[in-house]
């Protein structure tokens, strides 16, 4: 059974709104390919930044995003 979500996408948080960030016409947050939103320091992963819903891919983006957020944090020690 394949199902097509609505669009645009419904998130069950509005945290990422909260913060300010910014959502595609789907309904998505707008990620780079590093998982930064428009706003600068906050991450997004997952379902709630692709129509791709699926374990692989959220666990995948999550990794992606998180070693992204290790390397600003290290950057930012190193710098200061």
């Amino acid at each position: 059974l394949f199902l097509a979500p609505t669009l645009p996408f419904k998130l069950k948080s509005t945290i990422g709104e909260s913060l300010g960030c910014e959502k595609t016409e789907f309904g998505f947050y707008k990620v780079s390919f590093a998982g930064e939103s428009t706003v600068s320091g906050v991450f997004a992963a997952g379902d709630n930044t692709s129509m791709m819903h699926s374990v692989l891919a959220a666990s995948a983006a999550g990794a992606v995003a998180g070693a992204m957020i290790s390397g600003v944090l290290t950057s930012e020690i190193m710098n200061s």
